[in-house]
Formats: structure tokens, C-alpha cells, sequence
């Protein structure tokens, strides 16, 4: 699943996929009203970091791109990080249809034991404490409601 390449690749690639997510947030938010400084519309700060996040991968881009020597390299594809962004896809596919708590408790669930290595009924417990509290912050103080799901 992991891949050697060299640093300077790597830095490339990094810088490729941040500049692509900056001009698609950009090209996104770009129909929503950007409002003014005094009165930011809903547009203005994701406008306002995605043209930050390009200006940044365009400065990586060209510091790997102006580096002259090939450096040692770095291994892509660390299991943590692909298990993580596979969960991270899941729950943006079952977040409205399961509600928001179980889809972020089961998540939580899984970043618990894939990066903390805690064993299963610590995981657990974490995950349902740390859910709690986002049901605390999200419902009792902010009055927010989130999607409870169709089950």
C-alpha cells in the first residue's frame, strides 16, 4: 500500500492537491455572497482561505520546483492515514442519514483505535464521551440542530 519516493515529489504532489482543493473551494464559494469587511457574507471566509491555501501551495510549489538537489525520500501511503481518510469519506457518506452523533461517534471511534492504538472498550468509552460533549456544546449550549438521521 506504501510507496517510496523522493522528498522533492512527495512536496510536489502535497502542493498540487492543496493548490487543486484552494481553487476548487475558491471556484465553490465564488456564488455566495462575499458581503464586506464590516459585514462578511457566508462566501467571504471560504474565500478568504482557499485564496490563503493557494497563495501557500503555490510557494511550496516553487521552493520543491527551485530546489536543486533530489533529497532522501519519504515513504506515501501510511496505513493510519489511509484508514483515517476512508472513515472521513464514511461519515461524510452516512452523517445526515445515521444523525450526526452516531455517524461522529463511530468516527470517533475509529480515529480512537487506528491512531491512538487505545484497545476497543477505551476507544469506546472515549468515543462516547467525546460524543456527549459535542452533543453538549452543539444542542444544549449553542442550540444548534444537527441532522438527527431516519432510523
Amino acid at each position: 500500500m506504501a510507496f517510496k519516493t523522493s522528498k522533492r515529489r512527495g512536496e510536489v504532489a502535497i502542493a498540487l492537491v492543496l493548490l487543486a482543493l484552494a481553487v476548487h473551494v475558491l471556484w465553490m464559494a465564488s456564488n455566495m455572497p462575499v458581503g464586506s469587511l464590516a459585514s462578511p457574507g457566508p462566501g467571504f471566509f471560504p474565500i478568504a482561505i482557499s485564496a490563503l491555501l493557494g497563495i501557500v501551495s503555490l510557494a511550496m510549489l516553487g521552493q520543491a520546483l527551485l530546489e536543486q538537489k533530489e533529497s532522501s525520500g519519504v515513504v506515501l501511503g501510511h496505513r493510519e492515514i489511509v484508514l483515517t481518510t476512508v472513515a472521513l469519506i464514511a461519515l461524510t457518506v452516512v452523517f445526515e442519514t445515521a444523525g450526526a452523533f452516531p455517524a461522529l461517534g463511530a468516527f470517533l471511534l475509529v480515529l480512537f483505535k487506528v491512531l491512538a492504538k487505545v484497545a476497543w472498550w477505551n476507544a469506546t468509552l472515549l468515543a462516547a464521551l467525546c460524543t456527549a460533549g459535542l452533543w453538549f456544546v452543539f444542542s444544549w449550549l449553542l442550540g444548534v440542530q444537527l441532522p438527527a438521521g431516519v432510523f
